[in-house]
């Protein structure tokens, strides 16, 4: 049977969730998650939520100027993949399905504040839920976002490993 890995306080929980995030944003070539590479801001472990920053770049634009509406997914997704990492155990969260609703444009130069919630993570999926605003102005939604994420699979070291056989 495999050990339950899953935290058991505030300093486990959030030292997963850094984990996570550094692993999944690392790495020399320019990828997906490595290029958004959002701020680790707080994790809470009694109320299971997660908030990351992330600064508007350039490369972040739609050709109007402002934030691409997949950068504002992605960001949504990130955040609650890795909450749904820290309470599952450790487990590969992909994503099974993301519903992103936009309020309001994200504009040149600022910042964009993520926070997620887990209202379920159980043995085969979890829950979640997103609010996105800007820096400054949290009574002000630029998004929402909800997510199920697969929790029945292969931790993300196993799942590593499994890849690194096919290699």
């Amino acid at each position: 049977m495999t050990k339950d890995l899953r935290p058991e306080n505030q300093a486990e929980a959030e030292a997963l969730a850094r984990e996570f995030k550094e692993r999944i944003c690392a790495g020399e070539e320019p990828a997906f998650n490595r290029m958004l590479d959002p701020e680790f801001l707080e994790l809470d472990f009694e109320n299971r939520t997660l908030t990351l920053a992330y600064d508007f770049t350039y490369w972040m634009r739609n050709q109007v100027g402002i934030m691409h509406g997949g950068i504002i997914g992605a960001a949504a997704d990130i955040a609650m993949g890795v909450l749904t990492y820290t309470f599952s155990g450790k487990k590969m969260p992909p994503t099974i399905s993301q519903q992103t609703t936009y309020l309001r444009m994200v504009p040149p130069g600022t910042r964009l504040i993520v926070k997620a919630w887990a209202d379920h993570v159980g043995r085969t999926t979890a829950s979640l839920r997103c609010e996105l605003w800007l820096e400054g102005s949290p009574d002000q939604l630029v998004a929402t976002s909800t997510g199920v994420y697969s929790t029945s699979g292969k931790t993300y070291d196993e799942w590593l490993e499994q890849l690194e056989k096919t290699e």
